[in-house]
């Protein structure tokens, strides 16, 4: 069954193909939340809330962005009001708890290194304040273009530009502390 089959159906009440459209999106839901907040079991929990606030609004989804679009805008917002919440302005943790992706195999050298890499700078992408993060890792984890995190986000494209600007900046100086010499600044690329 195609996506806008099970979306329909989804839209009439089929919980059964709503399970399905999440599923499908599972994945990029929960690395939402996790861009956003620092703990696996919010980001879990949260994840959760994303599909329970998607079905109440199942029946409003009109269509007018991808349903992935709408998904990640739910997530974001499940995320950025939990942050705003009062308990986590008073508590924050810090705990990068999060999964490792299983490969199933014991990597060879190389993919050993470039595994050792990514978790290097997903660990620096989450140490970032979340205004810097969010975008970062919708770029370059999530393949969204600056236009679309901006009406994602409801902000001006130019404000998402300098937050990329700045992560980076950030980035660059977490991921070479030790290797300055060897690291060039990281840009925006021209499609994002």
């Amino acid at each position: 069954m195609t996506e806008i089959e099970l979306l329909n159906r989804a839209q009439n009440g089929d919980a059964e193909a709503f399970a399905q459209l999440c599923e499908a999106h599972r994945g990029r839901i929960w690395r939402t939340v996790s861009s956003v907040v620092r703990r696996k079991a919010d980001a879990e929990d949260l994840a959760q809330e994303t599909v329970i606030k998607a079905w109440q609004a199942m029946g409003s989804y009109r269509g007018e962005a991808s349903l992935g679009s709408w998904l990640t805008r739910i997530a974001l917002n499940t995320a950025h009001d939990h942050q705003k919440s009062a308990w986590m302005r008073r508590v924050q943790f810090w705990k990068d708890d999060r999964p490792d992706e299983p490969d199933g195999a014991l990597p060879i050298p190389e993919q050993a290194e470039r595994q050792e890499q990514q978790r290097r700078v997903r660990t620096a992408v989450a140490r970032l304040g979340e205004k810097e993060r969010t975008p970062i890792h919708l770029i370059y984890f999530e393949e969204y273009s600056i236009a679309e995190i901006a009406r994602l986000e409801g902000v001006p494209e130019s404000t998402i530009r300098s937050r990329v600007k700045v992560g980076l900046k950030r980035l660059s100086g977490a991921l070479c502390e030790k290797e300055i010499d060897s690291c060039p600044p990281l840009q925006i690329g021209e499609g994002a």
